[in-house]
């Protein structure tokens, strides 16, 4: 029910008789630009390491688990050294770092059958948004393109690079804008209330 919503937010037009009939070169181009396993491919370069960075950092601090174990403050416990906490951790719960560990493979794992169900799915999806961009003349030019090994490379290459840690790493950019930004939306979020006012309450009724 929870995935569904995507269906209602992303409600796809029906496709038009002349669409319909570009599917077979549209599948014909998805499938170069997205071989099967490309969903793995990408588990294994890209997302399971980024996985794997993320529990490795909720392990790196024994602080937080250890706060979460005593009832203690994690300000209270910055005095503690590392050693002091680990030994302190190791004491509450000596496998915390093996569970994490088999908790993130266990992720992982989830994930990549994940991908790898809706892998079909996702190719057929993109056949279909492809028939709406590109016309039986462009189609039919870039699977000679694709034909070639440098078109066949670049096809295969142009799903897989949205993944890439070089593309995905500039999203870190997004902080400083963000934060360049929220004034600016506070700013309007204010004079929204100050020309229209918040609403009644309850007990102003």
């Amino acid at each position: 029910e929870a995935f569904s919503l995507f269906g209602t937010l992303f409600k796809a037009e029906p496709l038009t008789p002349e669409q319909e009939a570009l599917l077979p070169l549209a599948t014909q181009m998805a499938g170069t630009i997205m071989p099967e396993g490309s969903f793995g491919t990408a588990m294994r370069e890209t997302i399971d390491p980024m996985m794997t960075m993320i529990m490795g950092t909720i392990d790196s601090d024994p602080r937080v688990r250890l706060a979460e174990i005593s009832g203690v403050g994690s300000g209270d416990l910055e005095g503690l050294s590392d050693d002091a906490a680990q030994e302190a951790l190791d004491i509450f719960d000596p496998q915390f770092a093996a569970r994490n560990e088999r908790i993130g493979k266990v992720v992982t794992g989830m994930i990549g059958k994940l991908l790898e169900a809706v892998e079909p799915a996702y190719r057929e999806g993109m056949a279909r948004a492809l028939t709406r961009r590109f016309t039986e003349a462009e189609m039919r030019e870039l699977l000679a393109f694709f034909a070639t090994p440098t078109g066949g490379k670049f096809a295969a290459q142009s799903f897989l690079v949205q993944y890439d840690p070089q593309l995905m790493g500039v999203m870190e950019a997004m902080g400083p804008a963000v934060v360049k930004l929220i004034p600016e939306m506070t700013e309007e979020l204010a004079a929204i209330e100050t020309d229209l006012g918040s609403g009644r309450d309850f007990t102003e009724l």
